[in-house]
């Protein structure tokens, strides 16, 4: 009994004080602006990120790097045509 009167007796106390704008500061620092939790990522979510590339994924991008390379030797070669033979330019049958 002597300790809920005592508990009693603190839970006054603190109803009677006044909360100045430092109280409040003060909280606010520790859990941010508006007291939000901020989620923390599960590891399985870095576990995705960091590993590493599998045969296949490899391959593909080989692939992809050997077509890419293609199309530019082909975008870089300029097209020049033979000249016309002389032959071709005589009349044969009169």
């Amino acid at each position: 009994m002597i300790h809920s009167r005592s508990s009693r007796s603190v839970d006054q106390d603190l109803r009677k004080q006044r909360l100045s704008n430092n109280d409040y500061l003060n909280n606010r620092e520790k859990k941010g602006r508006y007291g939000v939790t901020v989620p923390k990522p599960f590891g399985f979510d870095i576990r995705d990120k960091v590993r590493p590339k599998t045969i296949r994924e490899r391959k593909v991008e080989n692939m992809v790097e050997a077509k890419k390379y293609e199309e530019e030797a082909l975008l870089r070669h300029t097209f020049r045509c033979k000249p016309i033979p002389a032959e071709v330019l005589q009349p044969r049958y009169h």
